[in-house]
């Protein structure tokens, strides 16, 4: 039998496939059903079990499956029952392959993942862990594509906490030859360990900056996420006072004056990005959150057929 496709981390990719899944998208943009991208997900059925709240993960899984032909069943932390005591994470994948022909797992704890998928004998999809959310990076680096006539070499800057995010869309970045910038104080950056896969990933490169105006000037892009992801409420005290230099406001860009704003959303408006930017000229937030829709169209194509 083959071993199923999962997708983890954007580490689990190489360009070529990186690029097949964007091309995908662009068709799937075009034609949602996928008849241009001759799709076909016609009964197929795929699991989304999420352990935490999800707005454009879940919209653009059960969405994009039903406009390819498919279905989405969909469960939340209290109607499934590993993480909780009650049944063993392996157990778990194992009985959900006997049933559906992929699994998008959503969970606080990166290791529940991969002990769900070293079970799992159908393809497994993270659709966002602590340590990374390849599926929405993916979306981003089309965004991209789709917004600059080459994106080889982009200056991108990303301003504020080192968030799963931010690990994920550096990686994709890097591995398609984009300068990442990234400005957070220093002990919020990504550990050795990680900076040195990311710049291991591509031709891309990734540098540091603890002054965020130093970080944005010349950038194409200035991405920014919340300061305090799910999981962290305990230290929103802690990490507002951190990064209170380092809000994307009409300041901060005024030393961006080309760069356009993506967020991953949803937005704490008025901490780490002011509501005028958000909502203003420069903000491509509401293109961008469109892309998730094709590109995990793409994804489900890739690992599912």
């Amino acid at each position: 039998m083959n071993q199923p496709r999962h997708l983890l981390t954007i580490a689990d990719l190489d360009l070529e496939t990186v690029a097949s899944l964007c091309a995908t998208a662009k068709l799937l943009d075009q034609d949602r059903t996928g008849r241009a991208a001759n799709a076909n997900l016609s009964q197929r059925v795929v699991a989304l079990l999420f352990e935490r709240p999800s707005t454009r993960t879940r919209l653009g899984f059960e969405s994009g499956m039903a406009y390819l032909g498919g279905h989405a069943v969909s469960m939340s932390a209290g109607e499934f029952q590993f993480g909780h005591g009650t049944e063993d994470v392996t157990d778990a994948a194992r009985a959900a392959s006997q049933f559906v022909d992929g699994v998008l797992v959503r969970t606080g704890d990166h290791e529940t993942l991969e002990q769900f998928t070293s079970a799992a004998e159908i393809p497994v999809v993270n659709a966002l862990s602590d340590r990374a959310h390849p599926c929405e990076a993916l979306a981003d680096l089309y965004f991209l594509q789709s917004r600059f006539e080459t994106i080889e070499g982009l200056p991108v800057t990303w301003v504020g906490d080192c968030t799963n995010v931010a690990r994920s869309f550096a990686s994709v970045c890097v591995l398609a030859g984009i300068d990442v910038r990234i400005a957070c104080p220093p002990t919020y950056r990504f550990d050795d360990e990680t900076i040195a896969l990311i710049r291991s990933l591509g031709p891309g490169s990734l540098r540091f900056f603890d002054d965020p105006v130093s970080a944005v000037e010349g950038s194409a892009v200035v991405y920014t996420d919340v300061w305090t992801s799910m999981g962290q409420e305990d230290e929103r005290e802690e990490r507002l006072a951190a990064f209170s230099a380092y809000q994307v406001n009409s300041d901060l860009l005024s030393s961006a004056p080309d760069a356009i704003v993506m967020h991953c959303l949803p937005a704490n408006r008025g901490k780490e990005i002011t509501t005028s930017v958000l909502d203003g000229d420069r903000s491509v937030v509401w293109q961008q959150a469109k892309t998730r829709l094709p590109m995990q169209q793409a994804i489900l194509e890739y690992v599912c057929t």
